[in-house]
């Protein structure tokens, strides 16, 4: 009977452990990136030649998309809520922790949206967004 008891009570201790560590930085992810003003707005922006200086206090906006139900064959996404916001460092840097799933990425400058992007956060990942926008004004 003891055997029996001790057996059963590590099985459950293991078992438990599984589950705890399985779960475990799997469900959030980080987005990060910079923002930053292109040299020269007639060149593609993802030219590393014309990336320019750091835009600070631009706001990021990260808005929860959800999925259209009615739409079977093909995903189709809206943007819903504010999931959160911060304003970009000195250096033009913003990070999020969020939990897995899609999102939209929106730069705001003086109150306009700048850019907007969708991201896919996975579990355990960081996923580098980075923005480089033309000046506004």
């Amino acid at each position: 009977m003891h055997k029996r008891l001790s057996a059963w009570i590590l099985l459950a201790t293991v078992g438990l452990a599984v589950l705890t560590l399985s779960g475990c930085g799997e469900q959030s992810g980080t987005v990060q990136g910079t923002v930053t003003q292109m040299l020269d707005p007639g060149k593609p922006a993802d030219d590393p030649s014309n990336v320019g200086p750091a835009i600070a206090q631009a706001e990021v906006v990260v808005f929860s998309l959800k999925r259209f139900t009615d739409v079977t064959d093909i995903e189709v996404y809206r943007k819903d809520k504010i999931v959160d916001k911060a304003a970009t460092d000195e250096a033009g840097a913003f990070s999020f922790s969020l939990s897995k799933g899609k999102y939209v990425v929106e730069l705001w400058v003086e109150g306009l949206t700048v850019a907007a992007r969708q991201v896919e956060v996975k579990g355990g990942r960081t996923t580098d967004l980075s923005f480089n926008v033309a000046a506004t004004q």
